[in-house]
C-alpha cells in the first residue's frame, strides 16, 4: 500500500523485495482524497476486500508492506474485515507487516494520548500530516500559509465525518494490532512522524499482546524514502522480517 503520488518506477523498487524471491505483488495505491474524506476509505477497503476475496482467494498467506498514507488504508481495511465479523478467508490469511513512514503524533488526534518524551510539545497526528503537506521546497510561504488555513477550516468544519474518524481509527490502530510479526521504519526528522511516539507503541505493544515487533529509527532520513537513503539496512531488516514469518508459516 504506497504513499501518495506514488511512481510506479518507484513502486516497483519495492516490489522487487518481494518478486526477486518469487513471491506476487498486488499494489494498492493510495489518494488523498481517501484520507480527506474518511468514508471513500471505507467504500476503498470493501473493494480491496471483493478483490482479496475473490480474486486472491487461491493464496493461503498475505503480507502487507505499508507506506505513509497506505497505513491508513491499512488500518481502515482491518477495521473493515472487523465490521465483518473478520472472516477468516481473508484476515486470517495475514503473517506479517510492516509501517513504513507512518504518520504518528502524540495526544487527541494522536497514536499516543500522551507524549513519551517528558516535557516534549506534543503535535498530534493531523497538525503533524499538515505540516507534511505544506514542507515541499517548492511551495512559496504564501501558498504554505494558505495550504495550512484551508487544512484547519476543513477540519473544523467537517470534524464528525474526519476528525473523530481519525480519533476512532487510532485508537483501533493502537489498541487492535495484527498480533503477527511487524516492523516499523522511521526517523527523527521526519516532520510527519514522531518516531518517539512509535518506539513507545512498539514497547506497549510488546507488553500487552506478545507478538514479535521491532522498529528501525534513524537520525536523518526522508519521509516514506528510508529505501533510497539506507538501501542496505533497510532491505536486511526486511529480509530478516520475511524470515521470521516463513519460518513461522512452516510450523503452521
Amino acid at each position: 500500500m504506497t504513499w501518495l503520488n506514488a511512481k510506479d518506477r518507484h513502486i516497483l523498487r519495492y516490489s522487487q523485495l518481494y518478486t526477486k524471491q518469487g513471491l506476487d505483488v498486488l499494489v494498492v495505491k493510495s489518494e488523498l482524497k481517501d484520507f480527506l474524506w474518511p468514508p471513500n476509505s471505507m467504500t476503498f477497503a470493501e473493494q480491496l476486500y471483493e478483490v482479496l476475496e475473490n480474486q486472491t482467494n487461491s493464496y493461503d498467506h498475505f503480507f502487507c508492506h505499508t507506506m505513509s498514507l497506505g497505513s491508513y488504508n491499512w488500518n481502515t481495511l482491518r477495521m473493515f474485515l472487523k465490521q465483518k465479523g473478520s472472516p477468516e478467508n481473508v484476515s486470517g490469511k495475514f503473517r506479517g507487516q510492516i509501517f513504513d513512514s507512518v504518520t504518528a503524533g502524540a495526544g487527541k488526534g494522536g497514536v499516543l494520548e500522551e507524549s513519551p518524551v517528558e516535557g516534549q510539545t506534543q503535535v498530534h497526528a493531523l497538525d503533524r500530516m499538515v505540516k507534511g503537506m505544506i514542507s515541499a521546497k517548492k511551495r512559496s510561504p504564501m501558498m504554505k500559509l494558505a495550504i495550512k488555513s484551508f487544512s484547519k477550516a476543513y477540519f473544523a468544519a467537517t470534524k464528525s465525518k474526519t476528525v473523530r474518524v481519525y480519533e476512532e481509527s487510532l485508537k483501533f490502530f493502537r489498541e487492535e494490532p495484527l498480533k503477527a510479526p511487524t516492523l516499523f521504519f522511521a526517523s527523527r526528522d521526519d516532520p510527519m512522524c514522531d518516531a518517539a511516539v512509535l518506539e513507545k507503541l512498539v514497547e506497549i505493544w510488546k507488553k500487552e499482546h506478545g507478538f514479535p515487533v521491532s522498529i528501525k529509527v534513524w537520525e536523518e532520513s526522508a519521509h516514506a524514502q528510508h529505501y533510497i537513503y539506507h538501501t542496505e539496512e533497510y532491505e536486511r531488516l526486511h529480509g530478516e522480517l520475511l524470515k521470521t514469518i516463513f519460518s513461522t508459516i512452516h510450523q503452521c
